[in-house]
């Protein structure tokens, strides 16, 4: 009786035992003993009395004869599976003496949350994630007044004093308009996640519970303002420099994508490039010619996929402006060099990943965040998403249709429908409500206005042309120099060498940059046919449109935006220039058709 049992045999001797002495009931305590090398001996009495006839030293347990002997062996588990636990991270080095006694005690293997923190959420999660945990527990503590570590000891034996506390001093707060409602729940749910990461990384034994009475405050929520299409005009007619034309550029395209933050901006590029049957399309460039580019996107806050049609125009046009002004505000700067994105990506502006760096991703878009703030009545990157939401609710669209465009959980059903893009034609009927969405806010309008302004600041200030729309670098008597168009006309001018190694790189004139050559070719081949019998629907479908689009119009644009000249489009050329020999514009009259060149 009270005979030792070693249960680990090693290094470190970890054994369970009856005490000696018994209590005034006759009852004796069970005491677990840690034995480390020579220079370490602790005993844990365990507070755990039973009575000694029914003691089992071999089994570690009482028989069934000792009363309420369900309830006791389950506690003597506990402590033996944390015996095992403590042992195990002992032998790997994560654990010292201190910290098994710590374990088997119930109590954290960190001398504090904030260390825990600083260390297991640290090393183990996104940098994202561990600044936001880092953030909110931080705010939790001011909240209660504490400017000391807290130990997890401290919730196991009061955690439902704790919460109270703060939600009391959180509903004065909210009151008096000093905190919103939905900070209050992000903090509740941020102490949670601490404490399942923390149970779930063994950092501690038992688990920490919050009282489901704590996870809602009522208050008013914060309201995302939303903007209208003559509120963006009047702000963008304010620009004066390329910070401000930035900031608002970049707005724009949020609301163009969707709703887009900036965390999506930054990692979105060509390898996500899907056509309209969820193909990877690598480089196509016959795609772009046809409308027919896909972005296959998870939504960064939300993970939530989404399917993403990019317009021709306005949205790749606006993406090459964007792309272009990027680079010659950050390639200059040694912070920002390496993150923009290479000269061959056509979509991708920015390279790198907000989770690995948020103190980087947050420095990098502040100066714009700013400027949209201050410059442009209080506007935010936020209300991008929440005007193209309500853009689509006046249009008279339903609650889940604006969920799934917007790339919001919906309903599970109707997620597996709307978000694995299995069928064609939930592809058709997305891309025509986000084309309607962009036709009803007057996206093209504002995008000529953004075009506008750029070539204006461009010029005002005497900035590079090639800002606006370049088509690559030429070896020029022994110089390089870059071909710009302004207004229809076409130079080649001097490239300043600080911007010299970013336009080196481009390789898109190189055979095989494309993967579809011969597609270019039979592109043009068609246009090149014989054009008798002309009538609006085959003029459109050799102009690469839908058969339909031309109907009732009176002009049709066939300029094709063309940042840089391949083989296929010089032939485009020689298709413009035979347009008398075919005489295509007398038969185009006869139809009513007038072409704009």
């Amino acid at each position: 009786m009270g005979t030792n049992k070693i249960l680990i045999d090693n290094s470190m001797k970890i054994t369970i035992k009856l005490r000696s002495n018994r209590n005034k009931l006759g009852l004796q305590e069970i005491r677990i003993r840690i034995n480390s090398g020579r220079g370490f001996r602790k005993d844990y009495d365990t507070k755990l009395f039973v009575d000694g006839r029914y003691w089992q030293p071999q089994q570690l347990k009482v028989s069934n004869k000792h009363p309420n002997f369900i309830d006791i062996n389950r506690r003597i588990k506990e402590f033996k599976d944390r015996i095992y636990e403590a042992n195990n991270k002992f032998n790997i080095g994560m654990f010292g003496n201190n910290q098994v006694l710590e374990y088997i005690k119930g109590k954290s293997r960190f001398g504090s949350i904030d260390e825990f923190i600083e260390t297991s959420i640290k090393n183990g999660k996104s940098n994202a994630t561990y600044s936001d945990y880092n953030y909110k527990y931080k705010a939790f503590k001011k909240h209660i007044g504490r400017n000391t570590p807290m130990k997890f000891s401290e919730f196991h034996m009061d955690s439902y004093s704790i919460f109270a506390k703060f939600q009391r001093v959180c509903k004065q707060k909210i009151k008096k308009g000093e905190l919103s409602a939905s900070s209050y729940k992000g903090y509740i749910d941020c102490m949670r996640r601490i404490f399942r990461y923390a149970k779930k990384t063994k950092a501690i034994h038992d688990p920490i519970e919050i009282d489901n009475e704590f996870d809602f405050m009522t208050g008013r929520k914060k309201v995302i303002p939303t903007y209208d299409a003559e509120f963006i005009k009047r702000q963008i007619d304010k620009c004066v420099s390329l910070y401000d034309w930035r900031a608002i550029s970049f707005w724009v395209l949020m609301f163009n994508l969707r709703g887009f933050y900036q965390a999506d901006i930054s990692i979105i590029g060509e390898e996500h490039i899907e056509d309209s049957k969820q193909n990877k399309t690598g480089r196509k460039l016959t795609d772009y010619w046809r409308d027919n580019v896909h972005l296959y996107h998870p939504r960064s806050k939300t993970n939530v996929e989404m399917y993403v049609k990019l317009f021709r125009k306005p949205t790749l046009a606006l993406i090459e402006m964007l792309k272009n002004v990027c680079v010659y505000i950050d390639y200059p700067n040694a912070n920002r060099k390496h993150v923009v994105a290479n000269i061959n990506d056509r979509i991708k502006i920015y390279d790198y990943t907000p989770q690995d760096n948020i103190k980087f991703h947050n420095t990098l878009w502040k100066r714009s965040v700013v400027k949209l703030n201050e410059k442009f009545e209080g506007l935010t990157y936020s209300s991008a998403r929440k005007s193209y939401s309500t853009t689509a609710r006046k249009l008279g669209y339903t609650h889940q249709e604006i969920k799934t465009q917007i790339g919001q959980q919906s309903d599970a059903l109707l997620d597996n429908h709307y978000l694995n893009y299995k069928d064609p034609d939930m592809i058709e009927r997305i891309n025509e409500i986000h084309k309607n969405v962009l036709e009803s806010f007057g996206m093209q309008e504002i995008y000529d206005l953004l075009l506008a302004k750029l070539k204006d600041i461009v010029r005002v200030q005497q900035k590079p042309r090639w800002i606006v729309c370049h088509n690559g670098i030429h070896l020029v008597n022994g110089k390089w120099k870059i071909m710009v168009e302004m207004d229809g006309n076409m130079e080649m001018i001097p490239l300043d060498k600080q911007y010299k190694s970013y336009f080196l790189k481009d390789k898109r004139t190189t055979k095989g940059f494309y993967s579809d050559e011969k597609e270019q070719d039979a592109y043009y081949d068609s246009l090149l046919k014989p054009l008798d019998e002309v009538s609006s629907e085959n003029v459109a479908i050799r102009l690469g449109l839908e058969k339909d689009s031309l109907k009732g119009k009176k002009k049709i644009d066939i300029n094709i935006t063309k940042p840089y000249k391949t083989l296929a489009e010089t032939r485009l050329e020689e298709f413009e220039a035979r347009l008398q020999d075919y005489k295509l514009d007398e038969v185009l009259k006869k139809e009513g058709i007038e072409i704009k060149t």
